[in-house]
């Protein structure tokens, strides 16, 4: 008998320590996420401009007051390409950058173990509108609609310290957690299963 509940507290033990392998990394705030995601959109666009010598090339980032933090990611992408950003209209090359959804939603409640911390799934999503055109001929080199998207594991406790004051882009909404999210997981499920076994062979001795 003793063996039995030996084997019943294992079984929860080891689902206690599944869930505790799931425990998040240290996250960067949203903001820092979406200037990450600008930069490689930028860098996908500015892939298209000449390699020497290297272009003057001006940008306009729409809308600029809602995404303000997006134009250093842009003159970062340049400076990468060996380009140089300008304000004047007579720059070799013009992008345009017009941002059509930032999203950052929380998704997959669940905890790190039975009595754990709560910790979401953060999904971070940029899409932007971008062109290219080239001054000297007015061909337009680049037009496309670009997307980018992240995703990491965050603690609850921790969602209001990710987000920017002042900065909506960066706010999301908690799923409400459950009963089958935060209550029903797998370590339950073990613990019936070996509370079962236990009654089982109780009953048959």
């Amino acid at each position: 008998m003793r063996m039995l509940w030996c084997v019943a507290v294992a079984l929860v033990a080891l689902g206690a320590h599944a869930y505790a392998d799931d425990e998040p990394a240290a996250p960067r705030q949203t903001l820092v996420v979406y200037q990450d995601l600008m930069r490689k959109v930028a860098d996908s666009l500015f892939s298209s401009l000449p390699a020497s010598p290297p272009p003057t090339t001006q940008f306009n980032l729409l809308p600029v007051s809602t995404y303000w933090f997006l134009e250093q990611p842009v003159h970062d992408a340049l400076r990468l390409r060996s380009a140089v950003p300008s304000t004047s209209p007579d720059a070799d090359f013009q992008a345009e950058f017009g941002v059509t959804r930032s999203l950052v939603t929380y998704e997959n409640p669940r905890r790190s173990w039975f009595f754990g911390a709560q910790a979401v799934d953060r999904v971070v999503q940029l899409t932007v509108w971008t062109k290219l055109l080239d001054h000297a001929s007015g061909k337009i080199l680049v037009a496309r609609e670009s997307e980018a998207l992240f995703r990491d594991t965050v603690w609850v406790s921790e969602v209001d310290a990710l987000e920017t004051p002042g900065v909506p882009a960066t706010r999301g909404t908690l799923p409400a957690p459950g009963i089958f999210s935060s209550l029903v997981e797998p370590v339950v499920l073990i613990g019936t299963i070996a509370v079962a076994i236990v009654l089982l062979f109780t009953v048959r001795n």
